[in-house]
């Protein structure tokens, strides 16, 4: 198996580690300390591209901070057999731009496993197509735009175009209707702005 089918597959495995608990270990001698976890194969990195300054930082700290977390349990844990997963977090300031930057910069570290982000539409927009070459995961919990998981035609002729993007929320496809559809029938709203 080549080198980025097996970072591929490991960026799959890592966004199901951030997503459910591990159920099992990969512990040497059944101890629970980082150290006693089989890392032969070495390190895999994972990306982080979020506002982490700027107006919007609260959010990108939000992320910053769960994906730490979730790699040093998965580390913990010995999730990953044969490898120590690594943090690397970029501040993509809320713009397509800056975060077009940061994705060139993780796509062209050779360990890079999957990265979680970003928080904007926009800036997924300007970072998928750069992930998606290198063939490396994006798994993003906050783009709502459809067109990232549905293309430009999103309403009418849906096609993926990112085969390496994945979200986590819903798109405005669903939540603009579903919002409304309940201020109306279920909150008795008339009057609606």
């Amino acid at each position: 198996m080549s080198l980025k089918r097996k970072v591929t597959w490991a960026g799959v495995l890592l966004a199901g580690v951030m997503l459910l608990p591990a159920c099992g270990t990969n512990q040497l001698g059944g101890g629970r300390a980082e150290s006693s976890c089989d890392t032969s194969r070495g390190a895999l990195v994972v990306g982080l591209i979020a506002p982490l300054s700027g107006g919007l930082s609260a959010y990108g700290q939000g992320m910053k901070n769960s994906a730490d977390l979730a790699i040093r349990q998965a580390n913990e844990k010995c999730a990953v057999p044969g490898y120590r997963l690594m943090f690397q977090p970029e501040d993509d300031q809320g713009t397509p731009q800056v975060a077009a930057q940061a994705a060139t910069e993780l796509a062209s570290d050779p360990n890079i496993a999957a990265v979680v982000g970003t928080y904007n539409s926009s800036a997924a927009q300007s970072v998928a197509p750069i992930l998606e070459q290198q063939n490396i995961v994006e798994v993003s919990s906050g783009n709502t735009d459809p067109v990232l998981t549905m293309g430009p035609q999103a309403a009418t002729a849906p096609k993926r175009q990112f085969p390496t993007y994945f979200r986590l929320a819903t798109t405005d496809l669903l939540q603009g209707p579903f919002g409304a559809q309940y201020l109306v029938q279920k909150a008795g709203k008339k009057r609606i702005a």
